[in-house]
């Protein structure tokens, strides 16, 4: 009908829509501590920022990983085939970013219209950044925060316990050894 009406050949085509993207943003923010000690946390945050790519390119969802050091780059993959991309750009990231993991989390919330998930992964488990992640969750974007610390602290814990009563899935890993939560 609508050829006759427009007297040109309309074709109609349909597209396949794309699976949602998983973003990953680890937070790159300088860690105050011993060097041997700020080493081992940054590896920690490397390693679980790669684990949860290389899942979710296995499961077939693309991935986005900005990485907001003083030199700002963003990588991302399809496939698994994009795994060594991931692994080559986290084994050269410093850990040396302007903004406070809670300007980036914002920055993100903004992106995240075709996201079907994020993943958080920080050393520095605040308020702030614990809000941010509840209004992404609120938001209808699947959250899941990586906790790198070997914390036992009771309002902390607390903190942690809110988070996955609102839906937010909460891993806690311990950057001298076993992983918990």
């Amino acid at each position: 009908k609508l050829t006759m009406r427009k007297r040109e050949i309309m074709v109609r085509t349909y597209e396949e829509a794309s699976r949602p993207d998983t973003l990953i943003v680890p937070d790159l923010s300088e860690i105050a501590a011993l060097p041997d000690q700020a080493l081992s946390i940054e590896d920690c945050v490397c390693e679980a920022c790669l684990s949860q790519a290389r899942a979710q390119l296995e499961a077939g969802y693309p991935v986005r990983m900005p990485l907001t050091g003083a030199r700002p780059a963003e990588i991302s993959g399809q496939s698994p085939a994009a795994y060594p991309v991931f692994l080559d750009a986290l084994m050269r990231v410093k850990f040396d970013s302007p903004f406070a993991y809670e300007q980036v989390q914002l920055q993100m919330l903004r992106r995240t219209t075709r996201t079907g998930g994020i993943v958080l992964v920080t050393s520095k488990l605040t308020t702030k950044v614990a809000d941010l992640a509840l209004k992404t969750q609120r938001a209808g974007v699947r959250t899941k925060l990586v906790w790198v610390t070997d914390s036992q602290r009771h309002q902390s814990l607390e903190m942690v316990e809110r988070l996955k009563m609102e839906g937010v899935l909460v891993s806690l890993v311990n950057p001298w050894g076993e992983q918990a939560g």
